[in-house]
């Protein structure tokens, strides 16, 4: 898979989950593993969070932010009822790593979101699975249960900074997509064009990244 492949791959799953969290439209069968679960448990119980596999431009990829992805991509590809994708180590930390640099350039561009949105976004994510009634609901009461932590402690230590990140990207594409004059286009050919102008954004952005493994 290319760069630009896993780039995509990631940020769909990532958006598309937060939208399907969010709206409350994932289904009952989409839900119904406990592999997943399993997987949010074993990395956030047993895996150090400052072990660094990797650097992107000096930004640390951790173990637990791989396992993290893992869980992650495996919801989403439940949800969106598409084969959970087989991705090697090295293809995860690649993903990551253009995460990591597009949160880079989006500050660079002036973007700020504070942590107290963050942290507002990842606790109404957290409550609105539980109101879902789907078995994530209860897997993620039973993890937090494990763990000690109410909603809000869970989501401040586990989810805030990865919702600070994607809310900051999701600010950034926006602010491209808000530069492109309409001028004489149809509304679909000005989408196109907004869409376009985001991807190019990411594509020059990933592709200056510099990654290092350890």
């Amino acid at each position: 898979m290319t760069r630009k492949g896993r780039y995509g791959l990631f940020i769909g799953m990532s958006f598309g989950l937060m939208a399907l969290i969010w709206g409350g439209s994932i289904s009952q069968a989409a839900m119904t593993t406990h592999k997943s679960a399993l997987t949010l448990v074993q990395a956030y119980k047993t895996l150090p969070s400052r072990q660094t596999v990797a650097t992107v431009n000096g930004l640390p990829i951790t173990t637990r932010m791989i396992a993290r992805f893992r869980a992650q991509s495996l919801y989403a590809s439940q949800a969106s009822g598409r084969p959970t994708p087989s991705l090697t180590t090295s293809e995860v930390v690649h993903t990551l790593a253009g995460q990591l640099a597009l949160y880079e350039a989006a500050k660079n561009m002036g973007i700020h979101v504070s942590n107290q949105q963050a942290l507002t976004a990842a606790i109404q994510q957290e409550r609105a699975i539980e109101r879902s009634g789907l078995p994530i609901s209860r897997h993620l009461k039973n993890l937090r249960q494990q763990l000690g932590e109410s909603v809000t402690q869970y989501a401040q230590k586990y989810e805030e900074q990865t919702t600070k990140m994607l809310l900051t990207i999701a600010a950034a594409r926006n602010q491209i997509e808000a530069r492109v004059p309409h001028g004489t286009m149809t509304a679909a050919e000005w989408v196109h064009a907004q869409q376009q102008a985001v991807i190019n954004w990411q594509n020059t952005v990933t592709a200056q990244a510099a990654i290092v493994m350890k």
